[in-house]
């Protein structure tokens, strides 16, 4: 891994935790726990596309 694809790592990793810290709290209702799931895994799934279209892209360079 290089510098620029440590430093992009490192930026949406950041940019999850904070997503996910501003995500609202869960009630006790089974409904609201799977939509923060859902929501969670979105935005693993986009965390880790970026990290892969980032090392393709780099690595075509």
């Amino acid at each position: 891994m290089n510098d620029f694809e440590a430093k992009h790592i490192k930026i949406a990793s950041q940019y999850l935790e904070d997503k996910l810290k501003s995500l609202p709290k869960v009630q006790k209702e089974p409904e609201n726990v799977f939509k923060v799931e859902e929501k969670k895994i979105s935005f693993y799934q986009r965390f880790l596309n970026l990290i892969f279209n980032t090392s393709k892209s780099s690595a075509a360079i």
